[in-house]
C-alpha cells in the first residue's frame, strides 16, 4: 500500500452496544499498538414497559439510540475536545446489535479430495458464497421472514476457523490439503431496523461510515483476548427480553441459542405479582442475592423470585440439552449482564444441573465480566464511567483495527 493511503496508527470512533433494554454509546481511540481508550460514555434504559411488543421495543430502541448519538455528537465531542486527544477527528461509528436485532448462524463447510489440492482464496470465497445461498434461502421461510419481513439485509459474514486435514491453522492460503473445513459465521437483521439506526446516527454524526456487528461475535473475541487461557466455554448474554447463549469448543464459535427471558421479563413479573415499582423490585433483587432481606418480608419475595429463577434455569437446561446432542459441553461459563440484576442469574447458574447433562462437577463454574474483568485491556479517562458491555466491545473493535 502506498504511504499516502497508509492508515493511520490510531483513531477516534464512536461505539454503540445497540441492546433490548439500554443503549450505550462511546468515544474510544482505536491504536494499531495498544489498548483502546474510552474516553466518553453514556448508556440510557429503555423504558420499563408492562408489555412489550416487537413494534413498541423497536421504536423505543430507535428514540434511544437517537437520545444516545444526540448526547455524544454534544457533551461527548465538547468533552474530547478538551481532553489530551482533542486534535483527532471522530471518523467512523461502530453499532453491535444484541439479540432479538438479529440472527446468527455458525455452519460448518467440509471439502476433500482425492489429493493434496493448494488452497487458495478463490476457493475459499467459493465455499463461503455456496453456503451463504443456503442461508439466504432459509431467511425467506419459517420464523424468519416472520421476524425480519422479506428484505433481510447481511449484516457480518466472517471465517472463524479453518481446518487441513483435521488441523487448525491461521494461515491457509497456499498450504497444500486433501481436506479442508471452514467454520463460518454469518448474522443478519432486516432493512427497517438497519435503516433506523443508520438515520438515527446521520442526524446526529457526520460520520465517514457506520459498521454493523453482532454481540454474538463481538463477545466471542472479546473474550478470547481477555480469557486467553479458557478455550471450551459458554458465554452467556442476559439483556433486556432475552438471554443468548454462545458455546465455545477449542476457541471457536460452533453455537448460539436463545431464549426470550431476561432481566426486563423477571422484572415485569416481580411488578405484576408485588403490584410495586420496577424501582423497588431491583431492590428486592439486590438485597435478595446480598442476603440483606428481613426475614418475615423475605418469604414473601421468595414465593415469587424462586419460581422466575427456576423458569429461567430450566430454559437453560432445555438449551444445554439440546448443545448436548451435538457437542460436549463445558463447565466454564462467562457471563455478561447488568449488574443490578447480576446476582440473580449467577445465583441460578450456581446451583447444580440435572445428571443427565454431562458437565464436570455437575455444575458450571460462572465468572461475570465485570470492569474488574477487562480493566487490564481497556484504558479509560478517570471521570468515564465503567461500562463491561462497551469494553468488551472495545476490545473487539480495536483488534479489528490492529488488523486491517
Amino acid at each position: 500500500m502506498s504511504p499516502l493511503f497508509k492508515k493511520p496508527e490510531e483513531e477516534i470512533v464512536a461505539v454503540f452496544d445497540i441492546g433490548n433494554g439500554s443503549v450505550g454509546g462511546a468515544l474510544v481511540k482505536f491504536s494499531k499498538r495498544d489498548h483502546p481508550v474510552i474516553l466518553y460514555s453514556h448508556r440510557e434504559p429503555i423504558t420499563f414497559t408492562a408489555h412489550a411488543s416487537p413494534k413498541h421495543l423497536l421504536g423505543s430502541m430507535l428514540k434511544l439510540l437517537k437520545s444516545v448519538s444526540t448526547h455524544l455528537a454534544k457533551d461527548g465531542l465538547i468533552h474530547l475536545k478538551t481532553s489530551p486527544f482533542g486534535g483527532h477527528r471522530l471518523r467512523d461509528a461502530h453499532c453491535v446489535f444484541a439479540a432479538p436485532w438479529y440472527i446468527s448462524q455458525t455452519k460448518i463447510i467440509k471439502t476433500e479430495n482425492e489429493k493434496n489440492q493448494s488452497v487458495t482464496k478463490e476457493m475459499i470465497n467459493e465455499l463461503v458464497r455456496k453456503e451463504q445461498e443456503d442461508f439466504n434461502k432459509s431467511l425467506s421461510e419459517g420464523k424468519y421472514i416472520q421476524i425480519f419481513g422479506p428484505d433481510a439485509r447481511l449484516l457480518e459474514k466472517k471465517v472463524i476457523n479453518v481446518k487441513l486435514n483435521g488441523y487448525n491453522v491461521d494461515d491457509p492460503i497456499g498450504k497444500e490439503a486433501r481436506e479442508l473445513e471452514l467454520t463460518v459465521f454469518s448474522s443478519f437483521m432486516s432493512q427497517e431496523i438497519m435503516a433506523g439506526v443508520e438515520q438515527a446516527l446521520h442526524s446526529s454524526f457526520a460520520v465517514r461510515a457506520i459498521h454493523h456487528y453482532s454481540y454474538a461475535l463481538a463477545s466471542w473475541s472479546g473474550s478470547r483476548t481477555l480469557f486467553q487461557d479458557i478455550h471450551d466455554y459458554f458465554f452467556f448474554d442476559i439483556s433486556g427480553e432475552t438471554t443468548d447463549i454462545s458455546l465455545i469448543i477449542k476457541d471457536v464459535l460452533v453455537e448460539t441459542i436463545s431464549f426470550p427471558m431476561g432481566r426486563s421479563t423477571i422484572l415485569r413479573k416481580i411488578v405484576r405479582d408485588m403490584k410495586i415499582t420496577p424501582e423497588v423490585a431491583l431492590s428486592y433483587l439486590t438485597m435478595r442475592y446480598n442476603g440483606t432481606l428481613d426475614k418475615a418480608f423475605a418469604e414473601k419475595v421468595e414465593a415469587v423470585l424462586k419460581p422466575l429463577e427456576e423458569d429461567w434455569r430450566d430454559l437453560c437446561i432445555a438449551g444445554f440439552s439440546s448443545l448436548q446432542k451435538k457437542f460436549t459441553l463445558p463447565r466454564a461459563t462467562l457471563v455478561t449482564a447488568d449488574i443490578d440484576t447480576s446476582g440473580f442469574f449467577l445465583g441460578a447458574l450456581a446451583q447444580n444441573l440435572p445428571p443427565e447433562l454431562i458437565l464436570p462437577h455437575n455444575s458450571l463454574s460462572a465468572i461475570f465480566i465485570g470492569s474488574d474483568k477487562i480493566q487490564p485491556y481497556v484504558y479509560q479517562l478517570p471521570e468515564v464511567p465503567a461500562d463491561s458491555f462497551i469494553g468488551i466491545e472495545s476490545v473487539f473493535l480495536n483488534e479489528l483495527f490492529k488488523n486491517n
